[in-house]
């Protein structure tokens, strides 16, 4: 297989455990390039190696992996990768967030990093966690407990659990007197 830039192939870009054909055609392969570039950038920064996991997929290869219809790996620009020699995702991604590589979109995923070198070039950096895209390169560490809520203009200092009725007191208007309300209270339809 060719190679694509001098340290990256076209068969390390479109590897696939699938078993499905994974072959970029024209404008994908030349997308596929520029990823390959920006890989460079990526492998240059990081002084080691890297490992992709993936890169192109075809339509059905996409699918069958249960990747989004609009994925830019679909388009050829996007790489999934780590680099094991340099540290974990979270270094790697923290690291190409504070370079001056461009990118549309750096997410880490976890145990593994995206890069995305679509033209918009957003520059946008994100964390997979539990499903959902947070912004931003989200630490390891809990998010801090919630010490306090906001109720019609009160604020209570303390933990408390909220459950749906906040959205019935929130759009009736009522008010929670700060007495009527202790650490480990639970807020119900007998407290307002």
């Amino acid at each position: 297989m060719p190679n694509l830039s001098p340290n990256f192939t076209l068969a390390e870009l479109t590897v696939t455990k699938t078993g499905l054909a994974n072959n970029p055609p024209g404008a994908e392969f030349l997308n596929l390039r520029k990823a390959a570039a920006m890989m460079e950038e990526v492998r240059a920064l990081l002084g080691h190696p890297i490992r992709v996991n993936s890169g192109y997929r075809s339509p059905a290869v996409n699918k069958a992996v249960g990747g989004s219809a609009t994925s830019d790996h679909v388009k050829g620009y996007a790489v999934d990768f780590v680099c094991p020699a340099f540290g974990d995702c979270r270094q790697i991604a923290k690291a190409i967030a504070a370079s001056k590589i461009k990118f549309d979109q750096l997410i880490f995923e976890g145990t593994w990093v995206h890069i995305s070198c679509n033209p918009r070039g957003r520059r946008q950096v994100l964390t997979m966690r539990g499903g959902k895209y947070l912004p931003g390169i989200v630490s390891k560490k809990k998010a801090p407990e919630v010490r306090g809520f906001f109720i019609s203009g009160l604020t209570y200092p303390q933990s408390v659990f909220l459950d749906n009725h906040l959205t019935r007191i929130a759009i009736r208007r009522f008010l929670v007197p700060l007495g009527s309300v202790s650490p480990g209270h639970r807020i119900t339809d007998d407290t307002i």
